[in-house]
């Protein structure tokens, strides 16, 4: 299947969004397909906001190309880049408790969005992957507590 006609840019398909960390490093076309489906594209100018501190946004993020700044209390403490596709907001996504930092865009940029409603939806339809989906955030999640 032609996965062009789930981003704003023709030239983007599936192989185009490998992740770091090993985020669906299991997955197949057709689970990226059934994913990218569930997902929203936010295509970011300089400066555009993608999530701010404190507020409530249960959503996951990948960033599919351009560079991010991530910053808290006022501050930039980070530049993420892509490719490779890095995620985001996986905190808030899994707890509902708002976003731990806040993400703005650094160059021209493309964000795919999952709000959890989209993934509940998804779920029903594709368990196995919206179970890969949690134990690999979850991972993601354990790896960076025990680097710190």
């Amino acid at each position: 299947m032609d996965t062009n006609s789930f981003f704003d840019y023709p030239t983007a398909q599936v192989e185009d969004i490998g992740t770091t960390a090993g985020f669906l490093d299991q997955a197949d076309e057709r689970d990226w397909n059934a994913l990218l489906d569930a997902m929203q594209t936010l295509v970011l100018r300089p400066g555009d906001t993608v999530c701010t501190e404190g507020q409530a946004d249960r959503a996951l993020y990948l960033l599919a190309d351009g560079v991010l700044q991530v910053g808290a209390a006022g501050a930039v403490s980070a530049e993420v880049a892509a490719p490779p596709a890095e995620i985001l907001n996986e905190v808030a996504f899994l707890d509902a408790g708002g976003c731990v930092a806040t993400v703005r865009a650094a160059t021209d940029a493309r964000v795919l969005r999952l709000s959890f409603d989209s993934f509940e939806s998804m779920a029903a339809r594709e368990p196995q992957l919206a179970r890969q989906i949690v134990l690999d955030l979850a991972r993601m999640l354990a790896h960076r507590l025990r680097r710190e």
